[in-house]
């Protein structure tokens, strides 16, 4: 097909198309049954709907709303520019370069690989295997991707909500996240706004760069909870079968700001906290403690050993569910900063569990 312009372009088909640009001033519709539809550059001053039953390949789509499907093959476009909604909707891969929408931005692909999303509103992507996306920014809505297989987002933010959620243990992978408050720019230390970070990963979480919610953060993972960057929000809460905590560039929560951390052990292997680490169970040592900062510090430890359905043993038979090695925190005490204490001046550190704890070394807090 050669390049052509007109008020609409309809292009109904049966076996497939292979064009160069088109141009209309109000419409572009292009239905095909089967085959391969590729074209240059599709420009309407409305709308654009492509549904094929191939594969759709672009070099790029520019309209109002703009709707691209392929009910039994891969899509893959380089530059999407809408003005309303861009829907997108791949049997196979859904692979995009750089798109932009005046509202909503919707995927749905067996895998999605995206290098930069925007959208006035809500993000929202669903993939039934992987999912990749390199920047993903909804300035006025939410940000929610779900993936059945792993999940890396390397720069993700949203005015309100960002949700991650890998399931059929999949992995999750982040780089900067950010919500409310913190995706507009305002300072870690400043009035928090509306906006969640959860993520809920099958497998691991693994967050490599810094992560500010504008309101609350919540990562559950069914093994691994990773911590590389700044975990921030005004409550923070992690749940997972172990966690890891890089002692250098890694912290959880901001003192003055975050009210409380909660590490929960949901797994069934003895939690240890303090001392080097352990390589079993849930193992939080002292310099991983030394880099969490809040109001109140709760470590929440799962029962591992089931009670007696006979004799009860001798409590010092007993295996212990948490081993509290030395540990040594500090108390903010009038100082300001986001480090300025690990424990708020009024605030607690709290070990809970309905088991047993035994307690290996020292315990200082100054």
């Amino acid at each position: 097909m050669a390049p052509s312009s007109a008020n609409n372009v309809d292009i109904v088909l049966a076996s497939g198309l292979t064009g160069g640009n088109v141009t209309a001033a109000n419409n572009i519709m292009i239905v095909n049954t089967s085959g391969a539809v590729s074209a240059g550059a599709l420009s309407a001053g409305n709308t654009i709907a492509v549904t094929n039953g191939g594969a759709v390949t672009l070099a790029s789509a520019a309209g109002s709303d703009i709707t691209l499907a392929s009910t039994a093959n891969a899509i893959n476009v380089n530059t999407v520019t809408a003005r309303g909604a861009l829907t997108g909707t791949a049997a196979t891969a859904l692979t995009l370069g750089t798109a932009t929408a005046g509202s909503t931005v919707a995927l749905t692909g067996q895998t999605i690989n995206a290098t930069t999303l925007t959208a006035a509103t809500n993000i929202t992507g669903t993939a039934s295997g992987a999912m990749t996306v390199g920047s993903a920014r909804a300035t006025g809505g939410n940000l929610t991707l779900n993936a059945a297989g792993a999940l890396s987002v390397t720069t993700g933010g949203a005015l309100g909500d960002v949700r991650l959620t890998s399931t059929n243990s999949g992995n999750i992978t982040t780089g900067t996240l950010s919500s409310g408050s913190a995706f507009m720019g305002g300072t870690t230390g400043g009035m928090p706004g509306a906006g969640d970070i959860v993520i809920t990963s099958d497998g691991n979480a693994t967050m490599t760069g810094n992560s500010s919610a504008g309101r609350n953060l919540n990562v559950t993972a069914r093994n691994l909870i990773s911590v590389g960057g700044v975990a921030n929000g005004t409550a923070i809460d992690l749940r997972s079968t172990d966690i890891a905590v890089n002692t250098t560039s890694g912290r959880i929560g901001e003192q003055g700001r975050t009210t409380l951390a909660q590490l929960t052990n949901t797994g069934t292997g003895v939690t240890t906290i303090g001392g080097a680490g352990v390589t079993t169970g849930y193992s939080l040592s002292n310099a991983e403690a030394q880099r969490i900062f809040a109001g109140d510090i709760i470590i929440t430890a799962a029962r591992t050993i089931a009670p007696s359905t006979g004799a009860v043993a001798p409590l010092n038979d007993a295996a212990p569910d948490v081993v509290l090695d030395a540990l040594t925190l500090t108390g903010a005490m009038g100082q300001t900063g986001a480090t300025a204490g690990n424990i708020g001046a009024t605030g607690r550190l709290r070990i809970e569990t309905p088991g047993k704890l035994r307690t290996v070394g020292a315990v200082a807090i100054s």
